[in-house]
């Protein structure tokens, strides 16, 4: 069952191509479980639906997938989110990264 969904998941080309995460096939980061949080508590201040800076608006999952692989090297290489603001931790860094790589469920 796990290569089946492994299959899937590459196949749909969701699954870590150009992110810098794992998506495991028996992950549980979800919008709802984590997506939607992270995003309110560290991106949408600035890439929120009506003051989106440079276009980016991150307030739904669709939007998200629509930038999967710019948040996540944005966030990978530090310059997400910009200086003084909430600092994240390793932890959550590598559950943005894996869900992100994972397509975003």
């Amino acid at each position: 069952m796990k290569r089946i969904l492994a299959i899937a998941c590459v196949a749909l080309s969701a699954c870590g191509v150009g992110t810098s995460g794992t998506c495991s096939t028996d992950s549980t980061l979800t919008w709802e479980s984590f997506g939607q949080s992270f995003m309110t508590t560290n991106c949408t201040s600035c890439h929120g639906a009506t003051n989106a800076s440079d276009g980016v608006s991150l307030t739904s999952v669709a939007l998200v997938r629509a930038h999967l692989n710019k948040v996540d090297s944005e966030v990978a290489s530090g310059a997400m989110p910009p200086r003084g603001s909430t600092a994240l931790t390793t932890q959550q860094k590598t559950d943005l990264a894996n869900w992100l790589a994972c397509g975003a469920p």
